[in-house]
């Protein structure tokens, strides 16, 4: 991991990380992708009429919605657990909501590691994200998939490798870090800009 320097590149053929642009993707998104900002809403008034992680029925409910929305196949792994089972890990940490209102990355290493027989670190930073941002309107975490592994590498000088072991390893603070480094190299502060990036590399290399 030490051969990254994560020294700023821009890579052919990719959209080019601009403060602006990231600062005005939600008003983007508004202006192209009607869906997408339908499903955005439905999230945020769900999760806000939902604030709480202490009912089995209602964490499940969030557990599918978000699974959806991310498309992050949780179905798929219902033989190592099942969505019932991982509400319940949720539901047995009583400071779990603690967690998500202050930027813990407790809360996600939680989720990630389950049961202990599979891997959610992607579902588990997308859980922890949308419920910091939505609920208590800050901007603790960032959202870890496919398509950040894949696009980092355009604009950093670090390699997928070195960002799929960070998910193997349950690494989040490293990917925040990671995520950090991103920011500083291309002069992204504005405010929500975690978020704002996520959004921002995800609707332009989906």
């Amino acid at each position: 991991m030490t051969k990254n320097d994560f020294s700023k590149i821009q890579t052919p053929n990719v959209r080019e990380i601009l403060p602006e642009a990231v600062d005005a993707i939600f008003d983007t998104i508004s202006q192209e992708d009607i869906e997408l900002k339908a499903i955005e809403n439905m999230a945020a008034e769900f999760l806000c009429s939902h604030r709480e992680n202490t009912d089995l029925e209602t964490v499940i409910q969030k557990i599918r919605l978000l699974d959806y929305i991310n498309t992050t196949n949780l179905r798929m792994y219902r033989d190592d657990i099942t969505i019932t089972a991982l509400a319940e890990i949720i539901l047995a940490q009583p400071a779990f909501d603690k967690w998500l209102q202050n930027g813990d990355i407790r809360a996600v290493e939680l989720i990630a590691r389950g049961n202990n027989t599979i891997n959610l670190f992607s579902f588990a930073t997308k859980y922890c994200c949308y419920h910091n941002y939505y609920v208590y309107h800050r901007d603790d975490f960032s959202i870890y998939d496919t398509v950040v592994k894949d696009t980092i590498p355009k604009y950093i000088n670090v390699t997928k490798t070195y960002i799929e072991d960070l998910r193997k390893n349950y690494q989040y603070r490293e990917f925040l870090d990671l995520i950090d480094r991103l920011m500083t190299a291309y002069n992204i502060n504005c405010e929500s800009r975690r978020k704002k990036l996520d959004l921002f590399l995800w609707y332009y290399n989906r």
